[in-house]
């Protein structure tokens, strides 16, 4: 009798395998793209910018879906590599395919720093091969912004050549581990796992990780749009909707299960930035009506923060807040942008410390 696919034995470490497939597209990707950089210099094939940029836009879409799969079976770590893999490329191919735009590498250097955290904790977990891809990978995204010209597009490209063949190699040895039981090609899986605890909220851990990870990075692509962009940049927009969208997603997921304050915050700014990048992107001018909503929303969701005795959440919102309402009642976007900067670090902190807490099972970074 055939045994079902359901009914056969899985070798290897759960978490490993569901990552497989992710792994194996954001490789492609990450290669394809690469190989796009050196080949503007080096010109050893032939490739249509538009199905180059298609391609990529194409494949991002589906790494995009696996990130949201991930995320959605508790795995945080793993889904937000591949994230940014999926915002960053697919940011980048549709300025240039719809838009007719440079991409712009201030949003990889926004994403850059959740990147590297998520590769020590591949190496905090001892899948060392996993995280030397992402190693690889980070390294691209920060060259991108320090250098231009040639040199820069052929560092660029032999970084994420190197960290897409890693991924797609670690992907099949893993594929092959998972079926077989055989480590054919000595492929490193995690041997560090999150600790387990039997009060663990599993639906907080994914806000609380994931969720603000996105949301800081949402803030801080705003943030920075309002202090050093004197007219908004259709570039960023394009990467911060797909952000803006993502957090909708963690705050609908987050009200579905309860967590009302995270995830009314998460909403209205999610929609917010939607609604600016989208009315941006169309080419009119967004009204500062929906930020003055936003601002008024957060300063309700904060003090509710002081009542529940989050204070560290309760500065971030409220600075929020702040740089929200000196924004449309004064016009002082300078002054909101460092504001709306400070709360994404006092966020993105809450974020970084829950996620070790989540992968060591250690407070190293208090909140409270």
């Amino acid at each position: 009798m055939t045994v079902g696919r359901a009914e056969a034995e899985i070798f290897g470490e759960k978490t490993t395998f569901l990552s497989i497939t992710a792994f194996m597209l954001a490789g492609a990707l990450a290669l394809w793209s690469g190989l796009f950089y050196l080949n503007a210099d080096w010109q050893f094939m032939t490739v249509d910018p538009a199905a180059y940029h298609f391609t990529r836009i194409f494949l991002a879409v589906f790494v995009l879906m696996f990130a949201l799969h991930l995320f959605f079976r508790e795995i945080v770590t793993e889904g937000l590599v591949i994230l940014y893999t999926a915002v960053s490329c697919a940011a980048f191919s549709i300025c240039a395919l719809v838009l007719g735009l440079d991409g712009d590498a201030t949003t990889d250097a926004i994403m850059a720093p959740g990147i590297l955290l998520a590769a020590l904790m591949f190496f905090h977990r001892r899948n060392y091969l996993l995280g030397a891809a992402t190693i690889a990978f980070t390294v691209a995204f920060v060259l991108g912004q320090l250098f231009g010209s040639a040199a820069g597009h052929q560092a660029t490209g032999v970084c994420l050549v190197a960290a897409g063949v890693l991924y797609i190699y670690y992907a099949c040895g893993n594929l092959i581990l998972s079926e077989t039981g055989r480590n054919l090609l000595r492929v490193t899986q995690n041997q560090v796992l999150p600790p387990e605890a039997p009060d663990r909220d599993h639906a907080y851990e994914l806000v609380a990780v994931a969720g603000f990870f996105v949301f800081s990075t949402l803030m801080i692509q705003l943030g920075y749009q309002f202090a050093a962009v004197p007219t908004p940049s259709r570039s960023i927009c394009v990467a911060e909707l797909f952000l803006a969208l993502t957090a909708v997603g963690f705050a609908v997921y987050a009200l579905v299960r309860g967590i009302v304050l995270e995830g009314t915050l998460m909403l209205v700014f999610g929609l917010s930035c939607s609604i600016f990048s989208a009315i941006v992107l169309v080419g009119y001018t967004p009204s500062l009506a929906v930020d003055f909503f936003v601002g008024v929303v957060a300063v309700v969701v904060g003090i509710s923060f002081v009542l529940r005795g989050e204070r560290l959440l309760m500065v971030g919102t409220l600075l929020l807040a702040a740089g929200e309402l000196t924004a449309t009642l004064l016009g002082a976007f300078v002054l909101g942008g460092y504001a709306i900067l400070a709360g994404a670090v006092c966020l993105g902190y809450f974020a970084v410390s829950s996620w070790i807490v989540l992968e060591t099972g250690r407070d190293l970074l208090p909140v409270h």
